[in-house]
């Protein structure tokens, strides 16, 4: 999963993307229609809270720029969307409003498109697919400094081409890849690109933008996103009112990227909810979800219902005393599983689920600078097992959770689990980690610490001397 820095998320874009839509038959260009019907969700709270700085008080400009990423977690962790009425648009920032979402999102699907020698555009092929599957997509690019590359088309249409040798830009922008022409003519773009066709986009600044605010950009434009988001609704009602979570700010790296040790695990886990506390109520699991960062990824789920601790969850999946699931998971990006059979979960005790993935790539959420800096774990949440024993993950990776959630019913609704699983906003975590800032290797370099490679994590501590903390190294099984 790549993260962009956008000077501003279109967000009109990402919610129009959870309206109901339709794929009329195949033309030279593809398009698609919105229902008269459709909701109309507030484009301010999904700003606010997918900033770069949203868990930043300070700072909290919508204007700072976001990302695809950042909306998928707003909408994972159930913020939004949430009806414009709740939160109507203004420009300058806000504290965002919390209450529960309109419509639950079940997936936000990556699609990366593999170029080759032999065909320099095969990207072009994937996203165009992805188009026609599932709808329309969140789609980014590099912004020119100079306007000579936009143009004004002998048809009417507004275009853009940047080719291959320009350097300068301004920053980064998201719009919303709608359709596509092949047959629309590289003699229509100011500087003429190698081939034939162009992207049919949408933009977030109004109708007076552009072309009534669409515009085409060539396929063999130079800063054209190679990847697409799209998001997918829930589809009829959905039976669950309660969320189980450590991870609002969504994955900020894989396992795969990680310390050696976290390569090849025989599974990741959560305990729900946090340690020293237990369900106060009976609950039914309906679903779990999870994070790919390839396509085709098969996944097996161990349900352990009724345990307190993980040396129980451990024994169990052994065992396979618990509920497994298997499948398969077609693209990269967030999904959630429904169980075809939910499992009962009872007062006092906690739950586990436990996930194993077939290329051991697992979703984890640690503090970045700059993005969530603020994002803080505690022992007893989230495990990793190389063999026969299980590790609390924060052994391994400070501050780290795995990106697991779970999904239930019960009389009374919470919404999430736990301090530090419930995203209660920005003030809260920023007035009680404020003296315990996250930098990176770069920003440590810079600052004149020598940087041992086999950390991946290092802070400055809040007495000021600049002593570095290192993660701790868990050792692996002896089995």
């Amino acid at each position: 999963m790549k993260h962009f820095r956008k000077r501003l998320l279109p967000l009109l874009l990402v919610l129009a993307m959870l309206l109901p839509q339709t794929m009329p038959a195949a033309s030279a260009t593809q398009y698609l229609r919105l229902l008269p019907d459709d909701p109309d969700y507030s484009e301010m709270n999904l700003a606010i809270q997918s900033s770069y700085l949203a868990d930043n008080p300070i700072s909290n400009q919508v204007d700072t720029g976001g990302c695809s990423d950042l909306a998928t977690a707003y909408f994972a962790r159930w913020d939004g969307p949430i009806p414009e009425s709740s939160q109507p648009y203004r420009y300058y920032s806000h504290l965002p409003v919390h209450e529960s979402p309109a419509v639950h999102i079940r997936e936000a699907i990556e699609v990366t498109g593999k170029n080759t020698a032999e065909n320099p555009y095969a990207y072009v092929e994937a996203l165009k697919q992805a188009v026609l599957e599932y709808g329309a997509a969140d789609f980014s690019f590099s912004t020119p400094k100079s306007n000579m590359y936009y143009n004004t088309a002998p048809d009417g249409s507004y275009n853009l081409y940047i080719p291959p040798d320009y350097t300068e830009y301004s920053g980064g922008h998201a719009v919303e890849l709608i359709g596509w022409d092949d047959n629309y003519p590289r003699t229509y773009f100011s500087e003429q690109p190698p081939i034939d066709g162009a992207f049919l986009l949408k933009n977030s600044w109004g109708d007076s933008w552009g072309n009534g605010g669409f515009f085409y950009m060539s396929y063999a434009s130079s800063t054209n996103s190679s990847s697409i988001t799209i998001f997918k609704p829930c589809e009829g009602s959905d039976p669950s009112n309660t969320i189980y979570q450590y991870d609002p700010y969504g994955p900020t790296i894989f396992s795969t990227e990680a310390i050696g040790n976290l390569a090849h695990l025989r599974y990741a886990a959560n305990l729900f909810p946090q340690k020293g506390e237990t369900l106060t109520q009976d609950e039914t699991l309906h679903s779990f979800s999870l994070y790919t960062n390839s396509d085709g990824v098969q996944y097996t789920a161990y349900i352990v219902p009724d345990v307190q601790n993980e040396t129980e969850m451990n024994r169990r999946i052994l065992l396979e005393n618990c509920t497994v699931v298997r499948g398969e998971i077609e693209r990269a990006g967030y999904h959630v599983i429904d169980l075809q059979t939910p499992v009962a979960l009872h007062a006092g005790k906690r739950f586990g689920i436990a996930i194993h993935l077939s290329d051991n790539a697992y979703a984890c959420e640690l503090p970045m600078f700059d993005y969530c800096e603020y994002a803080r774990a505690k022992k007893g949440e989230s495990f990793f097992s190389l063999g026969l024993l299980a590790h609390d993950l924060t052994n391994v990776l400070m501050n780290a959770n795995w990106c697991i959630k779970a999904f239930t019913s019960r009389d009374a609704q919470i919404h999430a689990s736990g301090e530090s699983a419930q995203y209660e906003g920005a003030a809260k975590a920023a007035r009680e980690y404020a003296s315990d800032r996250i930098y990176n290797a770069d920003q440590m370099q810079a600052m004149g610490f020598e940087i041992d490679p086999e950390f991946l994590e290092y802070t400055r501590s809040a007495d000021k001397t600049d002593a570095l903390r290192p993660s701790p190294i868990v050792y692996a099984d002896s089995s």
